[in-house]
């Protein structure tokens, strides 16, 4: 076998090798990308459908704090028991208490007829949602507190794919209140989101 010959089957081992990398790599990739939108939480998704109210319209953050800027919600942590592994393995579940006030803005030419708030936690990578916070009622210029209990995954958490670990879970705020605009109710709901270490702090 001249050298030209061992140039040639090098160069079909190289491209060989290169290609089988290449395949190897977009596994690698769709596999992780197939997995982070199957497991997505957003706040379109994090909510089941029963627990948003059909009548009511969704308004994006942006229109909440423009046209709608009836009112400013404050969410503060509470109480935050984490759950952990109990000796035996078994697992004791946590609760996160949240206070929320409610301040309306006087300079709106609209008002505010009503609100009620209510709070879950999520987590993309995990697919996870914790259950949904008891509902409260808040009337302008007051605090409620609301409580989410029976947590059941401890953070940080693993996934089943290498390198990725979820640091912390995002907590989402659903804001319920009725707008009185030209003397009709207009029903509206927003969803805020909140890392959960920034209301803790």
């Amino acid at each position: 076998m001249d050298k030209n010959e061992n140039k040639n089957v090098l160069l079909r081992r190289i491209i060989l090798l290169g290609a089988i990398v290449t395949a190897l790599i977009v596994l690698f990739v769709g596999s992780y990308v197939t997995t982070y939108n199957n497991k997505l939480i957003t706040k379109e998704n994090v909510y089941a459908a029963e627990q948003i109210d059909s009548e009511a319209v969704y308004k994006s953050n942006e229109h909440f704090y423009s046209y709608f800027d009836t009112f400013t919600i404050t969410v503060k942590g509470g109480d935050y028991n984490e759950p952990y592994k109990k000796e035996n393995g078994e697992l004791q579940k946590g609760s996160l208490k949240l206070t929320v006030k409610q301040e309306a803005n006087y300079k709106s030419e609209l008002s505010t007829k009503s609100l009620k708030v209510k709070a879950i936690l999520g987590a993309s990578w995990l697919g996870y949602r914790s259950s949904v916070s008891n509902e409260a009622n808040i009337a302008s210029g007051n605090t409620s507190t609301i409580t989410i209990n029976g947590l059941d995954k401890i953070f940080p958490a693993k996934t089943n794919m290498w390198f990725v670990t979820v640091e912390e879970p995002t907590l989402y705020v659903q804001v319920n209140y009725t707008i009185v605009e030209n003397y009709k109710d207009v029903k509206c709901y927003t969803i805020l989101e909140y890392k959960l270490s920034d209301i803790l702090k």
